[in-house]
């Protein structure tokens, strides 16, 4: 089911939406849970990462679309930002704060559709990042993004999440299989580390999930490269 919220201080803006929301999800056969915030503060308050997606709006009165999404990705770096706007230039620091997409009011329905197909077409994408594992009897399903680490002891690997820690049988080379490589990096024998989480990068090793990692010589210069092109060139 999914979890969409709608941002908004215009109730003609909530309503349209929700009849779009609902037509949408309709037709596809779609579950869907909605949310509506009347303004940004509201939502950054007291926000839980819970929605897939937020349509969002920029020029509210009390805190600004742009503002709340930077304060959302201090918590969430995975939920879906629409931005809702009267003014297309304003849509494009987007950037900023990684929004997928926008669209310019008064809404229309096949803006919305193709705005909707391709925010799909991305949580297909997401979902397909997520690895399998078998654990205590039971099969867990564990998001790559929430993946902070993974560390290899005697016969046995522990993914080092975001919340929790998972221990199961098995190698390094064993995870790195499973792992996206573009996303992953063996800074040392014993370690996987995902560079998205890294914090910091010094002359002893590395910082992740609040984890300080030593980096082996010989991977010192590769690491460099693989955050670099992770980064898009960032640094």
């Amino acid at each position: 089911m999914l979890k969409i919220a709608i941002v908004d201080d215009e109730q003609e803006s909530i309503d349209l939406l929700k009849t779009y929301i609902k037509q949408f999800c309709d037709a596809k056969g779609m579950e869907y849970e909605l949310f509506v915030c009347y303004d940004g503060k509201e939502l950054v308050r007291s926000y839980k990462k819970k929605y897939d997606i937020i349509f969002l709006d920029i020029e509210m009165k009390d805190l600004d679309g742009i503002s709340a999404a930077r304060q959302i990705r201090k918590k969430d770096q995975d939920t879906i930002i629409v931005f809702v706007t009267q003014m297309a230039q304003y849509a494009i620091r987007g950037y900023e704060v990684e929004a997928l997409d926008y669209v310019v009011k008064p809404v229309e329905y096949y803006s919305f559709e193709l705005v909707f197909r391709k925010i799909l077409k991305h949580l297909k994408r997401k979902s397909a990042q997520d690895i399998v594992i078998n654990y205590r009897d039971t099969i867990r399903i564990l998001p790559q993004s929430e993946i902070c680490y993974i560390e290899v002891l005697d016969h046995y690997i522990t993914y080092h999440m975001t919340n929790e820690s998972v221990t199961v049988k098995g190698t390094l080379g064993d995870a790195e299989k499973k792992l996206d490589g573009m996303m992953f990096y063996r800074c040392n024998r014993c370690y996987l580390v995902n560079l998205g989480k890294i914090t910091e990068i010094d002359r002893d090793g590395i910082t992740v999930g609040g984890k300080k990692i030593e980096v082996s010589r010989s991977r010192k210069k590769g690491l460099i490269k693989a955050v670099t092109e992770y980064l898009g060139g960032g640094i």
